[in-house]
Parts: C-alpha cells; structure tokens; sequence
C-alpha cells in the first residue's frame, strides 16, 4: 500500500491496520517502516496473518488507532449449547469448554469475565472468568444451571474485557456477545389405564419412564389404553404368546387396543420410542399371561 492507497483505506491511519478479503477474513497485517513522515510513494511492510481455528469457539480480536488498547472487537464464532434430559439414564450437567484468542493482544493486562444477564449459569461456583493459556488462548468453562421448568432458554452472554481484576475498568470492546442455548427436557413417561381405570402394575408404578417396564394383567376383552408425555413411535408385539392387542386407535402420544384370545404364556409388550431422535431410550408396557 503506498502513501496514496493510504487515503483511500482510511484518513490518517497509524499503527496496526487489517486488510480483508473478500470473505471478510484478515489475511494481511500492514505496518509502518517507522512513525517518521512518509513520502509519498512509500511503501509498508506487509506480514501475513493466519487465522487459527480454536476448538470450541474462536474470537477475533482487532486492534485500530494509534493505541493498540483503544477499541477491541471481538467475535465468537461458536455459540453455547446443551441438551439436557431429566433422567438418570442421561448424562447430567458438565462444563461446557470455551476456548478464545486474540488477534492483537493488549499492551497492559487482561482480565476477561462473562456477564449473564439471565442468570442461566450455576452461580455456585462463582463468576465466569478466563484463564490465559501458554500459547495465548484463553480459557473458560460454563456450567449450565439446571431449569426447574422445561422448555428453551436462549440469549447471549456477554464477554467484558477488564484491565484489572476489581474490573474497575474496561477495554472499549465492539461485539463480545456469546449466543446461548440451552434446552431442559422431561424423559418420556407412559401412564396406563385398564377398562378406563388408571392402572397401579405389579410392582407398585403408577407410570414408568426411559428403561423401564409397566407389567400388569389384562383378561381377554379388555380395553387397554397407554399415553405418553411426548410424541413417541409405537410397536406392539408380543413374546411367547398368540395373544395380542388390537389397536382400535393410536396418535403419536396415545394407543388404545383390545386384548385377544390365545395362549396363556409369553406377553403382549407395547413400546414407546420417542420420535425426537436425541432421545436414546424407551419405555414399554407389559401383560403378561394371566
């Protein structure tokens, strides 16, 4: 870039500029010779900038103007996620890794912290700091905390980048939200009735979730309805027996079927998986031979 490229990259640069290209990442630092007038004709050093991939997110941070510390701008490239499962048949809440870097580092120290406005992390451990790596990164770790009420909880979280532990000041920072989802699901559960009588099956359940089985009798004839809590695919089967129930009607969250005839063994089993795929698991329902 010479003198007069200059003026049409931006009025009066000084320091630390990023070319981008087209895509809109920096590939190309420039820098002045010296901080002495340059004639026009000039030239700068030119230095290529690779942009590294961070395992978990990554942030960009830029540096402009005559003071590297001036105005920070970052980006997270990754958001926040988790899927959680009420069910000890699930994995139960672990840190989520949360890996940034920067572009240009500041002269002075840095302190970085997230802000949660929500209030959708653990706060038992305390505030969400940084910690900065050998190589530069920085590093940090959420705890989701675990929402009593289902459903969806999105937003962002916002990164602050402190000059001093007390964060009694702050970098001019551009950017810095950390977009967060996070969703909290009950486990499939069936219930079941009997002739139009909720049923309490042989071991005492009253309704069974992921892994396990309702067992109860049902004498030929009889009416047998099952629901469930959430959408499932339903297979009805039978083992060791030629008795079977014959669905009379079925939606994704309720079948309701008919006890046939046959022999005295084996058990009519019906299987509820649900149709949202991360759930791993099902729950069945169970009549055995009178």
């Amino acid at each position: 870039m010479t003198k007069s490229e200059e003026t049409a990259f931006g009025e009066g640069l000084k320091g630390t500029a990023v070319l981008r290209s087209g895509g809109g990442e920096p590939v190309v630092a420039a820098e002045r010779a010296s901080d002495a007038r340059i004639p026009p004709g000039s030239g700068y050093q030119l230095r290529t900038v690779p942009v590294a991939t961070l395992p978990g997110g990554q942030v960009q941070v830029i540096t402009t103007g005559t003071n590297p510390d001036e105005t920070l701008q970052v980006d997270f490239a990754l958001s926040a996620s988790g899927f959680y499962i009420s069910s000890n048949n699930y994995p139960s809440i672990v840190p989520i890794l949360i890996l940034f870097g920067f572009y240009h580092e500041p002269s002075g120290p840095v302190y970085p912290m997230l802000i949660d406005p929500q209030q959708v992390l653990d706060d038992r451990y305390g505030p969400v700091t940084a910690s900065r790596q050998p190589g530069g990164t920085y590093l940090m770790y959420l705890i989701p905390k675990w929402q009593s009420v289902f459903g969806e909880y999105s937003g962002n979280l916002e990164l602050k980048l402190c000059k001093d532990a007390r964060c009694t000041s702050e970098y001019k920072i551009t950017g810095g939200a950390l977009p967060y989802k996070f969703e909290f699901r009950p486990d499939v559960t069936l219930t079941a009735k009997l002739n139009g009588t909720p049923v309490t099956d042989l071991r005492g359940f009253t309704k069974v979730t992921s892994g396990q089985t309702m067992e109860f009798l049902a004498p030929t004839g009889a009416t047998v309805e099952i629901e469930s809590n959430m959408p499932v695919t339903w297979t009805v089967g039978g083992v060791g027996t030629s008795r079977t129930l014959a669905v009379v009607s079925q939606t994704d969250r309720r079948v309701v079927g008919t006890v046939t005839g046959g022999t005295l063994t084996g058990s009519i089993d019906v299987r509820a998986q649900p149709i949202d795929t991360r759930y791993k698991y099902y729950s069945t329902v169970s009549i055995p031979a009178l």
